[in-house]
């Protein structure tokens, strides 16, 4: 068996309302849909630690418990880990558009 920081690597399932915004993006901008790929790929070996690239938090008041991972300004991931069964489910992934508010002067 593989192993990760936290010892067995988590399986990762990824729900249709998230592989629809996945697939759509892929299409759009094959760099940005690998990026994000990656990151949920990368979610298999320790879904609860922030690292370089992957800020990871709890949503708070969440019920059913879940996380998020924030990829740059614009991409959020919504997650759920099981321990019992070592799943990291993907049940979202939201792309905001940029505002003109958003840049800098």
């Amino acid at each position: 068996m593989n192993e990760g920081k936290l010892g067995l690597l988590y399986d990762i399932t990824i729900k249709k309302r998230a592989r629809k915004v996945l697939d759509a993006l892929d299409s759009e901008n094959h760099n940005a849909a690998k990026i994000i790929s990656d990151r949920i790929v990368a979610l298999s070996e320790d879904p609860y630690t922030p690292r370089p690239g992957m800020d990871i938090a709890l949503i708070k008041d969440s019920n059913p418990r879940k996380h998020r991972l924030r990829i740059g300004a614009q991409t959020r991931i919504e997650f759920m880990v099981n321990d019992l069964t070592h799943i990291v489910d993907v049940q979202d992934i939201i792309i905001t558009k940029r505002r003109n508010t958003d840049y800098k002067m």
